[in-house]
């Protein structure tokens, strides 16, 4: 099979699609509510919705571990090459983890307090990761020694609904404005602005340009959810851009795009 796509749902489900023959191959049942963000490295799919994690053996469709800890929705999440997962709460903290091989259930080495809101998004950069919260906090986080090494200009009474990170720059989407923050000296350093309504994503991409998506061409439609899709990821690194349809229908967009 081709790269793998994984979204997630408010019908309560995980799919996993086939970028190449453009067509749902696994569709993992578990969420008791919407799937609020998925992950994906090597043979493990990480979601989360309620105040678990649910690791998912994407070859099989089983799910085969359950990570507890945290006490309210699990909003955020990051997995990376070593299966160190990082994953944030509507409870106000961060808990780091590492998976076993094979998924199966663990508990959290660590746990990040600073967060006077919930979590709402974050962003990995290698042994740094920054996190945004419903107040408008984000801070930048080692996570090797699990210390926040910065807080960020505050987005007073503007959540931050994602976050993304170029080099010494991290964008965060602020209500209808991408706030563009220079890491080195946690000063902001330009608002971005446009949108008419709240901003849900933002994404840099690897080529280190910003692309107008009405430039790449729509290749195919994936329909398979019943409900809207709240997240979606693709492996390995992506040739084409995949995006949830815009509005209240539960479909994701293909865009092949020029890198």
């Amino acid at each position: 099979h081709g790269p793998l796509a994984v979204t997630g749902g408010r019908d309560q489900l995980v799919r996993v699609w086939d970028s190449k023959e453009r067509a749902c191959v696994r569709e993992l049942k578990g969420h008791t509510t919407n799937v609020r963000c998925v992950d994906f490295q090597r043979d493990l799919v990480v979601s989360g919705g309620e105040a678990q994690v649910r690791v998912w053996n994407v070859q099989t469709g089983e799910q085969v571990g359950t990570l507890s800890g945290h006490n309210h929705y699990v909003s955020s999440l990051s997995l990376d090459e070593e299966l160190r997962l990082v994953t944030g709460s509507w409870d106000k903290s961060l808990r780091i983890w590492k998976l076993p091989d094979d998924g199966a259930d663990t508990e959290a080495w660590a746990v990040l307090n600073a967060h006077t809101a919930s979590v709402l998004s974050m962003q990995r950069n290698g042994d740094r990761l920054v996190s945004g919260s419903l107040g408008g906090e984000i801070y930048v986080w080692n996570l090797i020694t699990e210390q926040n090494t910065m807080k960020m200009k505050e987005s007073h009474g503007c959540g931050i609904n994602d976050l993304a990170w170029d080099r010494n720059l991290i964008f965060a989407a602020a209500d209808m404005n991408i706030q563009v923050m220079d890491t080195t000296s946690g000063r902001l350093v330009e608002t971005l602005k446009g949108h008419t309504d709240v901003i849900t994503a933002v994404v840099i991409t690897a080529c280190q340009q910003v692309m107008d998506t009405t430039s790449g061409r729509l290749v195919e439609t994936l329909k398979g959810h019943t409900d809207v899709i709240t997240a979606v990821v693709l492996y390995p690194h992506p040739t084409r851009c995949y995006l949830p349809f815009p509005g209240s229908n539960p479909f994701t967009q293909v865009l092949s795009m020029p890198w």
